[in-house]
C-alpha cells in the first residue's frame, strides 16, 4: 500500500501570513500494485543527511513522489510517500519565454516528520538536472515555500529568474532571492501581501 500522510505546503507570488499547515488527518491509501503498474521508477535523491528515497512519477506525468518501501511485522508492505508535488504544464508561457518543458506548481506535500532534512531542495533539483523541466513558482506562495526558493536561488547548478507574465518580459535574471527568519522578510522583487506582484513569477531551471 502506498500511504499519504502528509501535511500540505503551498507553493502558492502574492505571500500568504505565515505557513498554511493543512488538515492534520491527510491520510489516504493505495495499494501498492497500482504503484508498480502505473508509476514509474526514477531514481533516488539523498537528504540533507543523506537518507535515501526513492522516486517516481505518476502515468500521468504530472505528479512526482518519493519516499520508501517499509515492511511490517505482518508482512504487509507499504511505500510511504515523504514528498509529493503536482504540476502543470505551461504550453502557452513555454513558448512565450522560449523555455523547455515549463512546469507550474500546483501542489507539494511533505511528511511532517522528514521536514527540514532538504527533500524538497533535492527533489527540484531533481526535477530540474535530471527530468529537465524548468519549474514556474506559483501565483501565491507561504514562508516555507518563499524560504525554499532562496535557497533554491542559492544552489551552484540551478539558476532562478524573475518574470512578468502579464507583460511576456525578464525582470531580472539569475537572481539571488532574499528571505529572512520572519514571515514578512520576504523579497519584494517577487513577493507582497497584496495582487500588485501576482503576475510576477519565479522560475527556477538548469545552468545552461
Amino acid at each position: 500500500m502506498i500511504k499519504l500522510y502528509e501535511d500540505m505546503l503551498s507553493e502558492m507570488a502574492i505571500s500568504g501570513y505565515g505557513d498554511w499547515e493543512g488538515s492534520k488527518s491527510m491520510v489516504s491509501t493505495i495499494s501498492s500494485i497500482p504503484l508498480k503498474l502505473n508509476w514509474k521508477y526514477l531514481g533516488i535523491i539523498e537528504s540533507r543527511n543523506k537518507d535515501k528515497f526513492e522516486v517516481y512519477i505518476n502515468s500521468s506525468k504530472d505528479v512526482y513522489v518519493c519516499g520508501n518501501f517499509v515492511t511490517f511485522e505482518s508482512g504487509d508492505t507499504m511505500f510511504e510517500v515523504d514528498f509529493e508535488i503536482k504540476l502543470n504544464a505551461m504550453y502557452i508561457l513555454s513558448k512565450r519565454f522560449k523555455l523547455k518543458n515549463l512546469m507550474n506548481v500546483d501542489g507539494v506535500k511533505v511528511n511532517k516528520d522528514k521536514q527540514g532534512q532538504g527533500i524538497a531542495i533535492a527533489m527540484y533539483k531533481f526535477l530540474v538536472n535530471k527530468e529537465k523541466l524548468t519549474i514556474l513558482g506559483d501565483e501565491m506562495q507561504y514562508f516555507g515555500a518563499r524560504r525554499l526558493w532562496k535557497r533554491l536561488s542559492a544552489s551552484e547548478d540551478m539558476i532562478v529568474d524573475i518574470i512578468d507574465i502579464d507583460k511576456d518580459e525578464y525582470i531580472e535574471r539569475d537572481v539571488l532571492l532574499k528571505h529572512g527568519s520572519k514571515d514578512w522578510e520576504f523579497d519584494t522583487r517577487v513577493w507582497s501581501y497584496d495582487v500588485d506582484k501576482k503576475d510576477i513569477r519565479t522560475v527556477l531551471k538548469k545552468i545552461i
